[in-house]
């Protein structure tokens, strides 16, 4: 297959990394998606091309020979003319929001920013050095996550610290960015008045987090210094009592390293259950007291901050869901919009069921939807303006 003028993006994220190219031309559709997802010590490759479905089991393990395989693969199966690589980055520290070219200055000034998120920036990085050892004649281009939130008003981004202590860049800066871009550029061709629309966007899947938009931007999310605050997660805690990790600290004797691996993957839906961190899992396993407490939880705290952003707004036009739980888990949606009626949320069961594109009921105020997100086709579309 060829593939002329063709743009390739890369989304490492904590445990997979998918890919798809693009036409330059016109990148309205992927002409093929991929993904690397890490299970134990199995990593399935899998192609999706032309409504034609491709996966392998590989005993790969590290970035570095995922892009390797990646890039061996297309030279045997695809003539590809790329233009250039772009790559999702959840963090650019406090020095970089929009889409940058990549040299090996910056890239050595985005390894400073790995504190700030220590979960995903190595293994992205890593991507991008090798890509560039591959393609090291191409522009290679960062797309942040932060970028969508980088305006939110002061009240929103300022923590409650000393100032010398956030004048070195710990603040809220807010997370799933080119998703919500994306979203909202999709809500854009269904309203006309989309700018006057009071928006909640709930992207849920292993990592959670929902923001609030008015007139066109994003004026509070749920994220904040890193990925791993707000909503629970599939093994994040989101928000908790500071108090708790003081407390295990000086009473547990927990090293930083120990908290870390405490609070972002020992946590959440897989440490309340003692199962899994996946939804799925856990609803299929719904008859265990735990599973089903932590499926509670979830929609409760989901609730809770779906009501906080409503409030934010001072009320709600549009609802969204997105993510692998919000496009996928009708139960999970019914939950967390049950008794919503006095914010002007009903849902409609018979098409929440269905997972239609609109599922919100006749009696319903506000209008509540399904869009299936696709943050590679919002990085492709950075690439195109830039190049």
């Amino acid at each position: 297959m060829h593939v002329p003028n063709s743009i390739l993006t890369i989304n490492v994220g904590s445990s997979s990394i998918k890919f798809a190219v693009f036409n330059a031309e016109r990148a309205s559709y992927a002409v093929l998606r991929g993904s690397f997802k890490t299970e134990a010590n199995n990593t399935i490759f899998s192609v999706y091309q032309a409504d034609k479905e491709t996966s392998e089991n590989l005993t790969i393990n590290s970035t570095k020979e995922c892009i390797d395989y990646l890039v061996n693969w297309f030279k045997s199966n695809l003539s590809l003319s790329i233009k250039a690589v772009g790559h999702r980055l959840v963090h650019g520290g406090n020095n970089y929001h929009l889409p940058t070219i990549l040299t090996n200055e910056i890239i050595e000034q985005l390894k400073c920013s790995i504190p700030f998120a220590p979960e995903h920036l190595p293994n992205a990085i890593a991507a991008i050095e090798r890509m560039r050892e591959h393609y090291s004649h191409l522009p290679h281009i960062a797309c942040f996550d932060t970028a969508f939130h980088w305006e939110m008003p002061e009240v929103a981004q300022k923590l409650p610290l000393p100032k010398e202590i956030t004048e070195g860049g710990i603040k809220k800066y807010g997370f799933h960015g080119l998703s919500y871009e994306y979203i909202y550029a999709s809500l854009r061709t269904k309203y006309s008045d989309i700018q006057q629309k009071k928006i909640v966007i709930a992207h849920l899947g292993s990592g959670a987090s929902m923001v609030a938009i008015k007139n066109g931007k994003s004026i509070d999310t749920t994220m904040g210094f890193t990925p791993a605050g707000g909503l629970i997660m599939s093994s994040r805690t989101g928000d908790i009592d500071p108090g708790v990790v003081i407390y295990l600290l000086q009473h547990h004797n927990y090293t930083a390293h120990q908290l870390n691996e405490l609070l972002n993957h020992q946590s959440g839906l897989k440490g309340i259950s003692g199962l899994s961190g996946d939804m799925q899992e856990l609803m299929k396993r719904a008859n265990d007291t735990n599973a089903q407490l932590a499926i509670n939880m979830f929609c409760y705290q989901a609730k809770k901050h779906l009501g906080a952003l409503i409030a934010i707004l001072g009320g709600i036009d549009v609802l969204v869901f997105t993510g692998g739980i919000g496009e996928k888990a009708g139960a999970i949606r019914s939950s967390i919009c049950k008794d919503m009626e006095y914010a002007g949320l009903q849902i409609n069961e018979a098409l929440n069921k269905k997972n239609a594109y609109t599922i919100s009921s006749e009696l319903s105020k506000a209008k509540m939807h399904i869009i299936p997100t696709d943050e590679e086709y919002a990085i492709a579309q950075h690439i195109i303006d830039l190049i």
